[in-house]
């Protein structure tokens, strides 16, 4: 009998299987953050799938009890569970494979085995596989499920990445595809994002990919100008080791490897010291900080949304965002566990400007003793009282508001809440100043929606001109 690891068999061909292990995660109570959603994830899943009832020919092979409905599966589920976590993996119940590794039956037994962490499960070789992957989730499931899913699925899997092909090559993007799969890679198109031809939006998110500040580093720099000025689209591509590529390296390794071999190959064609090619990650950092800004709902509107303005740009607020960053490492206060809310979200966003730097952080902290030791670096102010909010379709909690890329965007390293979350806080409170925030959110976005083409643009094409002078002369 073979034996398999289960994480071997995940696979981005499979992401169901993912899906199903973050629902056991639930319901075997290893997992409260983001529960109620995982579960409507998993119900939905299964009823887009199946309507409820489950295929015939599996059941004609004395798979097991038959399921009729969507509690049928989630009572089976549970049992199944159950089964394994007390008694093992039952070496009668093999998953049947494809010779390619693809999943043939046994969904929800793999995973069980992922969800409880076991190391080895009996398989056995069958029929071909079936696929159910990035394609079928992003057609059923909304932009906020598509991405949650997606982005916990990379996280988990340490061996896989995010990678862009840049709007400025899109004739080559089949090929470029091609041979990352060529090379060994498995690949799914995530999306293809466009930020409606707004240039302030697309060259802050650049300068964001990279991890440096606007105008800080000049190759970045120019690199976002001439993609910004051509195309504002990208390719969001996901690649992790096909089953028989047999890396030796480790992924990061392998895949810069691979990236160079790919920038070789369309020299002819596509000027290498331009980097117009692709961008992948070369870490582990790197990596999730593409996830938090490809895979965000939030992030992706508010580089949609962004400009250049007095207020986005002023000196005294990034002296003040910095001066917050400073201070968090000098109190020891982990920033993925931080959230900024209030005015300085509106400040950040070109709304106005804020009086101070109001943020929030995860219940597992003692935020009274960091509200104490923050005092003497500025104008901090930690609410204890958190930022959850109750509304008529459901609550969402301070933790969900730090931990969730749906609820918040990615700027300067630091976490901030959705201005769409911070614009239903303040129409539920009501107060005077808020209706007056909501009235200015409402202004500045909307004049946005018109305006393709800005002053900053301009300037930064006559930067580059510059430029481009200085290096030929």
């Amino acid at each position: 009998m073979e034996y398999r690891d289960p994480q071997s068999l995940l696979s981005i061909d499979r992401l169901d299987v993912f899906l199903k292990k973050l629902y056991f995660d639930v319901v075997g109570g290893g997992r409260t953050r983001d529960a109620g959603f995982i579960v409507s994830l998993y119900r939905k899943h299964i009823l887009h799938r199946t309507g409820g009832v489950e295929p015939p020919d599996l059941n004609r092979a004395g798979h097991h009890v038959r399921k009729s409905c969507i509690e049928d599966y989630e009572r089976e589920a549970l049992a199944l569970y159950h089964s394994v976590s007390e008694n093992g993996f039952c070496t009668d119940k093999t998953i049947a494979l494809s010779d390619e590794l693809l999943l043939v039956n046994g969904a929800h037994r793999l995973a069980v085995a992922l969800s409880l962490g076991l190391r080895s499960i009996p398989v056995a070789r069958s029929a071909d596989g079936g696929i159910w992957g990035a394609d079928w989730f992003r057609r059923y499931f909304s932009n906020t499920e598509y991405f949650f899913l997606l982005e916990e699925y990379a996280s988990f899997r340490l061996d896989s990445a995010p990678v862009l092909l840049w709007g400025i090559t899109e004739e080559f993007w089949g090929e470029l595809i091609v041979g990352l799969r060529q090379r060994g890679m498995k690949v799914a198109i995530v999306q293809v994002l466009d930020v409606h031809d707004n240039f302030d939006g697309f060259y802050r998110l650049i300068h964001e990919l990279y991890g440096v500040e606007p105008q800080s580093n000049d190759n970045i720099r120019r690199k976002a100008i001439i993609h910004g000025s051509y195309s504002t689209k990208l390719a969001v591509l996901h690649v992790e080791p096909a089953p028989s590529a047999g890396f030796e390296q480790d992924f990061y390794t392998s895949l810069g490897e691979i990236k160079y071999k790919i920038r070789d190959m369309f020299n002819d064609r596509i000027n290498k010291d331009l980097f117009l090619t692709l961008h992948a990650p070369d870490s582990a950092v790197e990596k999730q900080r593409m996830l938090s800004l490809l895979y965000s709902p939030s992030s992706l509107r508010f580089y949609r949304w962004f400009r250049f303005n007095d207020v986005s740009t002023d000196p005294t607020l990034w002296q003040a965002i910095e001066g917050f960053k400073t201070a968090l490492e000098q109190t020891g206060l982990p920033k993925h566990k931080v959230c900024v809310v209030g005015s300085a979200v509106l400040g950040v966003c070109g709304v106005r400007q804020p009086a101070d730097i109001d943020f929030v952080v995860t219940s597992d902290l003692d935020s009274a003793s960091y509200k104490e030791a923050l005092i003497t670096y500025g104008e901090y102010d930690l609410h204890s009282d958190g930022y959850s909010l109750k509304t008529r379709t459901g609550n969402v909690t301070t933790d969900e508001v730090i931990n969730s890329s749906r609820y918040h965007f990615f700027i300067s390293g630091l976490k901030f809440a959705d201005p769409v979350y911070v614009f239903l806080r303040k129409k539920f409170r009501g107060i005077e100043k808020d209706v007056l925030d909501q009235s200015l959110m409402k202004e500045a976005f909307r004049d946005r929606c018109g305006d393709k083409r800005s002053r900053f643009m301009r300037d930064e094409l006559l930067w580059l001109e510059g430029f481009v002078r200085g290096a030929m002369s």
